[in-house]
């Protein structure tokens, strides 16, 4: 069964010599899920098609021939039809949603998908309060460069680049965490951070916080597996919303979470930097082992 769409403008207006009480002008909108042919737009006064646009030609056919003098359509009638039956069809997959989910539990829609931008390192200037760490690292590789979300944005969700299970292969598990910024509520512009990442792997798909900011997190890190053992070292995370929900990527479970990490507080994740192990050129590769993040205050906007 398809979902019907129904979107009323209704005005009280006096039409020329019709001006002893008030009229009802409705302007009716319709619309209907995988049904282009069912769409309709009327103008109704006191109850009467006076006229309608005919959806597939945007021509204004007229119904009540009374008025055909008193009554001429603005000229710009067809586009603004044009832009309502869109309208009505954009919000049909939304009605279906919001019907069916609690406003928490909407995910973002194929169709409405946000303009992305990568920040690199061009806001890591922007000052912070605090870093958060965990103690559980690893100890290959080196500290790199951090990038932060622009002023007023901070970290809602975060996708990981992981090398799934290798079966006897070399295997480095989590490569990289990719922070997701955003500036207040707002998903519709969003920016990305992530540091220095490893080679392999692909990158998961977003996940996000219903409402609020990233502020705490946990490693899953597997320890050092000695001379001739094959080391992953970090291999999941967790992080915390500032809304309660906690957020598990889709990591591989090799060794142990840490201790949450502190809180940001008053504040948000604002920034990452990685600890990474360069490429080892056919020899034992962990890639990523260590991450911390920055804090930044609600209070500096």
């Amino acid at each position: 069964m398809g979902c019907r769409v129904f979107l009323a403008f209704i005005l009280g207006v006096c039409l020329l010599s019709h001006c002893q009480s008030k009229h009802l002008l409705r302007f009716l909108t319709f619309c209907q899920k995988n049904i282009p042919s069912d769409e309709e737009y009327d103008v109704e006064f006191d109850g009467d098609e006076l006229f309608y646009v005919d959806p597939i030609t945007y021509r204004v056919e007229r119904r009540l021939s009374e008025f055909a003098q008193q009554w001429t359509p603005d000229p710009g009638l067809p586009h603004e039809v044009y832009v309502s039956l869109g309208t009505c069809q954009y919000n049909i997959p939304r009605c279906i949603v919001g019907e069916k989910s609690p406003p928490e539990a909407i995910a973002i829609l194929p169709e409405e998908q946000p303009y992305v931008e990568r920040a690199g390192i061009q806001y890591s200037a922007r000052p912070y309060n605090s870093l958060l760490t965990v103690p559980n690292g690893e100890q290959f590789g080196n500290w790199t460069w951090p990038e932060m979300c622009p002023d007023k944005f901070f970290a809602v969700g975060f996708m990981l680049r992981v090398e799934s299970e290798q079966y006897g292969l070399d295997d480095t598990a989590l490569n990289g965490i990719r922070l997701i910024c955003a500036k207040d509520e707002d998903r519709s512009f969003l920016y990305t951070i992530e540091s220095h990442t490893g080679f392999f792997g692909d990158w998961s798909d977003p996940l996000y916080c219903p409402r609020g900011v990233l502020t705490s997190f946990q490693l899953c890190v597997e320890p050092h597996q000695g001379l001739f053992g094959d080391d992953t070292a970090a291999n999941n995370i967790r992080f915390r919303c500032s809304s309660n929900p906690t957020l598990t990527g889709a990591g591989l479970d090799y060794g142990e979470y840490s201790l949450w990490s502190q809180d940001c507080g008053d504040g948000g994740i604002c920034g990452i930097e990685t600890k990474m192990e360069e490429y080892q050129y056919g020899l034992d590769d962990s890639s990523l082992n260590d991450v911390r993040f920055h804090c930044c205050a609600k209070l500096q906007q």
